[in-house]
């Protein structure tokens, strides 16, 4: 049974996109690929859901993130294993004054 959209058992009073960004950054960078294509969404959808690109999805694209997690929350998922292609931390990252074996 899919629990009522909007009521997460584990905080019902928190808004639905800060309860998924709040899922998505406690499951890590590297696990968002996969919980993408566990759910059927697209690959970058967990990225853009917690760094505010899409600060309003509708229903129909967040419902099986929701479900995914809620089902985590009951024990009844669990995480996939991150598959080592963790997206950037920022989305335009530029390493300053790295140069290999050489000091500052």
């Amino acid at each position: 049974m899919r629990p009522e959209f909007g009521i997460t058992p584990s905080v019902p009073d928190e808004p639905i996109i800060e309860y998924l960004k709040r899922k998505l950054r406690e499951a890590g960078p590297g696990r968002w690929g996969p919980i993408a294509t566990v759910c059927g969404v697209g690959r970058t959808l967990p990225r853009k859901i917690v760094y505010g690109d899409r600060e309003n999805p509708g229903v129909v694209t967040i419902q099986p993130l929701i479900w995914f997690f809620e089902a985590v929350d009951r024990g009844e998922r669990e995480l996939p294993a991150p598959d080592g292609r963790t997206p950037p931390l920022f989305k335009h990252s530029v390493l300053i004054g790295a140069t290999e074996g050489k000091g500052p």
